[in-house]
This record gives C-alpha cells, sequence and structure tokens, in this order.
C-alpha cells in the first residue's frame, strides 16, 4: 500500500502519481552511442590483448559489468609477500598450477602494468592493507586479474560467481596506466598513446586530469538526454492522458530551454534538439494535436498551433485590453511551420505578459497544452486547471525537482481545486545493451532521491 502524504491527506495538494516513460534512443542515435563506445574497446582489447580478455578479437565486443566480493585471508600471506603460483580459474573448473610468472614475462602493455602493479602490491604491503586504504583502485586491479587470467595475490580468495570488470574499473587502471607510465615516458609513442587514451574516455565522459580521473558531460550523455525519441514519447503520454481525461485534459511539457546549439552533436543532434521548439514541432505532426492545439511559451517566443490562431488572438487581443493596454499583436510564420508566432512591437510585451496571457487561455481550453521552459513554469507559475505535467528537463536539484513538481499538485479551496488529480512524468532514454546506455536513467535516480 502506497502511503499518502499528508498535504493530500488534508486537501492541501491534490492527489498525484509519479509516473516514467522509458524509451530508446532512435536508430541514428544509437550508431552514434555505439560509435562512441567502440573506440574505447578496441583500445582495451588492443592494451589487454585479445587473448587474455578470454574472447575473440572484436572490435564491438562489450565490457560487461557484474559485482564482486572478495575476502583475504591474512594466514594465506606467504613471507616474501609472493603471488599464488595458481592460475585463477575464469571459466570455473579446476586447473593445474600454473608456473609463476616473472617480470621477465611480456604480456601486452595494460596486462604487464596491472601484473607488475600487483606484484609491487604484494611485496610493499599485501593487499589486504592495500584494499583498505585504496579502495578503489584495489578493487578495479583484483577484477581486471581475475579477467585477464592473471596469478591473483596471496591474501585474496575470489568468490566462486565469475566477475567482470566495469567500465568504472578500466577507467580507473587506464588513468593509473597513462599518468603514471605514459605521460612520465620520454618515447613519442608512449605520449601519443597518452593522447589517444585521453581521446576515447572524453567520449564517455571521463577526462584524465592532472588531478586524476574526472567525470564530466560527454557526447553520449547529451544523445541520451535529448534523443529524438522523448519528445515523440510526449506525444504518446498525452494521447494516452486524452483518453482518460478528454477535455479536461491541461498539460504542460516542460524544457531545459527553447533551442541551443551548445548541445549539438553533429549528425545527431542539431540546435534545436532536446529544447521546446523540437517539443513543439513533433507534437505538432502527431494525431493527438489536433485536439490539443498546442502553444509553446518561452522568454522570447509564443508559437500557436496555425489551426488556432486566429482564435487565439482574438482571445489574446481581448486580454491585452483587458490588462490596460492598446497595442496590436500579429501573427507571422515561415512555409512549411505548423505554428505561428504572435508578436507586438511594444515594449510591454514582454515574457511576464504573455505567460499570464497564455495560461488564461490555457485555462479556458483554447489550447490544452503548453509547452515551455523551466525558467517560465518553474518557481512561480500556477495555473488550477493543471493535471499533467512532463518534465524533459536534466536538472537533478532537489529544490528545482520539488518547484516543478509543485506545478501540477497545487490546488485552491474550490470545487475545481476538490476534484483535482494530477500524473508527472518524466521520460528517460535508455540503451541496456551499451556500458554507459544507462547515464539517463541514472539522472532520473538522483533527481527522485
Amino acid at each position: 500500500q502506497v502511503p499518502t502524504p499528508a498535504l493530500v491527506r488534508e486537501k492541501g495538494l491534490a492527489p498525484f502519481q509519479d509516473l516514467v516513460y522509458f524509451v530508446e534512443p532512435t536508430k541514428k542515435e544509437f550508431d552514434f552511442l555505439s560509435e562512441q563506445h567502440l573506440e574505447f574497446h578496441q583500445l582495451i582489447e588492443e592494451l589487454c590483448g585479445s587473448e587474455y580478455l578470454g574472447r575473440q578479437s572484436s572490435a564491438s565486443t562489450t565490457i560487461e559489468a557484474a559485482t564482486t566480493t572478495f575476502s583475504f585471508k591474512q594466514n594465506d600471506l606467504a613471507n616474501d609477500g609472493s603471488l599464488h603460483t595458481g592460475q585463477l580459474n575464469i571459466s570455473g573448473s579446476s586447473t593445474e598450477a600454473a608456473t609463476t610468472p616473472t617480470n621477465k614475462l611480456k604480456y601486452p602493455p595494460l596486462t604487464q602494468y596491472i601484473f607488475d602493479y600487483s606484484q609491487r602490491i604484494e611485496s610493499e604491503q599485501g593487499f589486504s592493507k592495500f584494499f583498505a586504504k585504496n579502495t578503489e583502485i584495489a578493487s578495479a586491479l583484483l577484477r581486471a586479474i581475475s579477467k585477464l587470467g592473471l596469478p591473483r595475490p596471496r591474501s585474496v580468495e575470489f568468490s566462486e560467481q565469475l566477475t567482470q570488470p566495469t567500465i568504472e574499473d578500466w577507467m580507473i587502471i587506464i588513468e593509473d596506466f597513462a599518468s603514471q607510465k605514459l605521460k612520465l615516458s620520454n618515447a613519442e609513442k608512449s605520449h601519443k598513446l597518452y593522447e589517444r587514451i585521453r581521446s576515447a574516455t572524453r567520449k564517455l565522459g571521463y577526462a584524465i586530469t592532472e588531478q586524476g580521473l574526472r567525470k564530466q558531460a560527454s557526447p553520449v550523455d547529451r544523445v541520451l538526454a535529448f534523443s529524438e525519441a522523448k519528445p515523440k514519447a510526449v506525444a504518446e503520454i498525452l494521447a494516452i492522458e486524452y483518453r482518460v481525461m478528454q477535455d479536461r485534459l491541461r498539460a504542460v511539457v516542460v524544457t531545459d530551454f527553447e533551442s541551443m546549439s551548445a548541445t549539438a552533436v553533429k549528425g545527431v543532434l542539431n540546435q534545436e534538439s532536446g529544447g521546446a521548439i523540437a517539443a513543439m514541432r513533433i507534437l505538432l505532426n502527431s494525431d493527438i494535436s489536433i485536439y490539443l492545439n498546442p502553444c509553446m511559451v518561452t522568454g522570447s517566443h509564443l508559437l500557436v498551433d496555425n489551426r488556432i490562431k486566429e482564435q487565439f488572438l482574438t482571445a489574446a487581443q481581448d486580454f491585452i485590453k483587458e490588462a490596460g493596454y492598446s497595442f496590436e499583436l500579429t501573427l507571422s510564420s515561415k512555409a512549411g511551420d505548423l505554428f505561428s508566432a504572435i508578436s507586438a512591437t511594444s515594449s510591454a510585451w514582454e515574457s511576464r505578459l504573455y505567460v499570464a496571457l497564455s495560461t488564461s487561455l490555457f485555462e479556458r481550453g483554447i489550447t490544452k497544452c503548453l509547452i515551455g521552459t523551466r525558467g517560465l513554469f518553474g518557481e512561480g507559475w500556477d495555473s488550477q486547471a493543471l493535471n499533467t505535467l512532463i518534465d524533459l528537463t536534466t536538472t537533478t536539484s532537489p529544490v528545482s525537482v520539488k518547484q516543478l513538481r509543485g506545478r501540477s499538485i497545487r490546488i485552491q479551496n474550490d470545487a475545481i481545486g476538490l476534484r483535482k488529480v494530477a500524473n508527472n512524468w518524466d521520460v528517460v532514454c535508455i540503451a541496456p545493451s551499451l556500458e554507459k546506455g544507462l547515464n539517463d536513467y541514472q539522472r532520473f535516480v538522483r533527481k527522485h532521491d
């Protein structure tokens, strides 16, 4: 049983549901996401050796994620801190003891680095002490040792469940390899490899800096956050809501911005992707728009569905006069657009005025869907009629999230308010087959923590 919030019980807020709609990226977007992972996969395969990764050479191999359990046995520590001579069995069946590798043996570069690092840890302090002080890199090294079939540290027992390094594990190891070995080398070849590693990790949202490994926004994050699949999902959500509520539906779609070229990813995202105007275009091309007649309200534009532009203009002109203004409004449109812009030459025509105007016409039902930005539809904006909120923003700030959610569930103590119920929707884009394909889902989780 889901508990009822106290303010809902006391009729201070409308009953509501928080809902999520999952989508997958378009084919073009997925191909791009796969390509961003490809360079890193190739790098790991080249530096570790496909024979040690236990798979045939393949540029499209996925680095799987799993959880590892380690336990340390103090009585298993050799006096000299040496490694076990028995090689870890990757297949799960028993194996004969392997000959202890020595430093004279040559592995591929990253595999050699992992082997040398683990030997150094064992000889200097042992893995149990190292793990206590350096949990992240110790865990990453142990998973890599398991994956590559290297001799395991004597003081460590692996769980019976076979384990795989996560992409975060590989990033931790490869950053250490790049910063502690390649960057300090005098060889030009090492410096070129260092830059190649930095390029590959940046594509997946990891920066190798002077201060170490840092997470940052990446093309993968932007494509998932601003996927074309999201505004298409908006049309599907509104169709579902309209089937139930019919003409009572009053929906607001909230984005981070109208359009912003900084989100562009060549060949995948354009300057409108993820913005209010992209949502407006896609919604107007859907069948449900006939019943909703959407309008877009941002800090610089008021756009209306061409099917209601004359009705909207007349009602807007009446609103302006009642507000005490005497200027005239004009309609303009570009060839091929399904919407028209409403504007005026008066200095009084500013967002505060036309947001109030649009809200009034929204509550009357001339338009049943407003599309706008978080800056306008966040704190300070209210509509008694609003009953469906679709959140396309990327903010995870608790204050911003609560303010936005509060738009749909606020009520007044009147007959309409007492009957009000609300649905708050998030749209999340996922690509589960890719290591970083759940970035947008993780953002969604942070938003609701």
